[in-house]
Protein backbone atom coordinates (compact mmCIF):
# COMPACT_ATOMS: atom_id res chain seq x y z
CA UNK A 1 0.00 0.00 0.00
CA UNK A 2 0.89 3.71 -0.81
CA UNK A 3 0.88 6.79 1.33
CA UNK A 4 -0.11 9.83 0.03
CA UNK A 5 -0.15 13.19 1.43
CA UNK A 6 -3.06 15.40 0.83
CA UNK A 7 -3.41 18.93 1.28
CA UNK A 8 -6.74 19.94 3.21
CA UNK A 9 -8.47 22.74 4.95
CA UNK A 10 -9.16 22.30 8.32
CA UNK A 11 -12.53 24.79 9.64
CA UNK A 12 -11.99 24.41 14.03
CA UNK A 13 -14.81 27.07 14.08
CA UNK A 14 -14.16 30.46 13.61
CA UNK A 15 -10.82 29.70 12.53
CA UNK A 16 -9.67 27.72 8.89
CA UNK A 17 -6.38 26.11 8.54
CA UNK A 18 -4.45 24.09 5.92
CA UNK A 19 -2.92 20.76 6.71
CA UNK A 20 -1.26 18.09 5.07
CA UNK A 21 -2.95 14.62 6.19
CA UNK A 22 -1.69 11.22 5.16
CA UNK A 23 -4.28 9.43 2.79
CA UNK A 24 -4.41 5.86 1.89
CA UNK A 25 -6.05 3.92 -0.92
CA UNK A 26 -8.69 1.77 0.38
CA UNK A 27 -10.85 -0.32 -1.35
CA UNK A 28 -10.48 1.54 -4.90
CA UNK A 29 -11.25 4.55 -3.35
CA UNK A 30 -8.72 7.99 -1.21
CA UNK A 31 -9.07 8.47 2.18
CA UNK A 32 -7.71 10.67 4.78
CA UNK A 33 -6.04 9.71 7.94
CA UNK A 34 -6.10 12.02 10.64
CA UNK A 35 -4.55 9.56 13.20
CA UNK A 36 -2.50 6.52 13.43
CA UNK A 37 -2.08 3.64 16.44
CA UNK A 38 -0.22 1.21 16.87
CA UNK A 39 -1.33 -1.87 15.10
CA UNK A 40 -1.72 -6.03 16.50
CA UNK A 41 1.38 -6.75 13.99
CA UNK A 42 4.74 -5.51 15.43
CA UNK A 43 6.23 -2.41 13.76
CA UNK A 44 2.89 -1.87 11.81
CA UNK A 45 0.57 1.42 12.16
CA UNK A 46 -3.18 1.23 11.91
CA UNK A 47 -5.54 4.64 11.12
CA UNK A 48 -7.89 5.58 14.03
CA UNK A 49 -10.30 5.94 11.04
CA UNK A 50 -10.26 7.11 7.81
CA UNK A 51 -12.59 9.74 6.29
CA UNK A 52 -13.82 10.90 2.83
CA UNK A 53 -15.89 13.60 1.47
CA UNK A 54 -18.84 12.66 -0.71
CA UNK A 55 -19.47 14.80 -2.83
CA UNK A 56 -16.00 16.47 -3.83
CA UNK A 57 -13.06 14.51 -5.33
CA UNK A 58 -9.26 14.61 -4.17
CA UNK A 59 -7.23 16.41 -7.24
CA UNK A 60 -3.47 16.08 -8.47
CA UNK A 61 -1.96 19.64 -7.81
CA UNK A 62 -0.02 21.01 -11.37
CA UNK A 63 2.63 22.60 -9.02
CA UNK A 64 2.36 21.53 -5.15
CA UNK A 65 3.20 23.86 -2.94
CA UNK A 66 3.55 21.91 0.74
CA UNK A 67 4.71 18.47 -0.37
CA UNK A 68 1.35 17.16 -1.24
CA UNK A 69 0.47 14.36 -3.65
CA UNK A 70 -3.85 15.72 -3.74
CA UNK A 71 -5.59 18.45 -2.33
CA UNK A 72 -9.29 18.66 -1.72
CA UNK A 73 -11.50 21.56 -2.47
CA UNK A 74 -13.82 21.46 0.64
CA UNK A 75 -13.75 22.50 4.15
CA UNK A 76 -13.28 19.85 6.93
CA UNK A 77 -14.53 20.33 10.46
CA UNK A 78 -11.68 19.53 12.86
CA UNK A 79 -14.81 17.68 14.79
CA UNK A 80 -14.97 14.90 12.07
CA UNK A 81 -11.36 14.49 12.08
CA UNK A 82 -11.56 13.83 15.77
CA UNK A 83 -14.11 11.46 15.53
CA UNK A 84 -17.34 13.40 16.46
CA UNK A 85 -20.41 13.73 14.61
CA UNK A 86 -21.17 17.41 12.86
CA UNK A 87 -24.93 18.03 12.42
CA UNK A 88 -26.09 20.54 9.92
CA UNK A 89 -22.48 20.10 7.64
CA UNK A 90 -22.89 21.21 4.21
CA UNK A 91 -21.14 18.71 3.37
CA UNK A 92 -21.42 15.03 3.87
CA UNK A 93 -18.05 12.35 4.84
CA UNK A 94 -17.88 8.46 4.75
CA UNK A 95 -16.15 7.71 8.00
CA UNK A 96 -15.13 3.99 8.92
CA UNK A 97 -13.99 3.45 12.65
CA UNK A 98 -10.93 0.91 12.84
CA UNK A 99 -10.67 -0.09 9.69
CA UNK A 100 -8.16 -3.62 9.27
CA UNK A 101 -5.42 -2.13 7.62
CA UNK A 102 -1.91 -2.02 8.80
CA UNK A 103 0.95 -0.05 7.40
CA UNK A 104 4.44 -0.08 8.53
CA UNK A 105 5.94 2.44 11.02
CA UNK A 106 8.12 4.44 8.69
CA UNK A 107 11.84 4.78 10.09
CA UNK A 108 12.92 8.42 10.78
CA UNK A 109 16.66 8.33 10.76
Amino acid sequence: MTLFRTLVDIIDFPTVEFGLLDTISWQGKLWLVPKWKRAKTDGNRTPERIIRPQLFQFERPISPQHGEDYSLACLIPKPILDGQDVLGSPVEFDVVEDPDIEFPIPNLQ
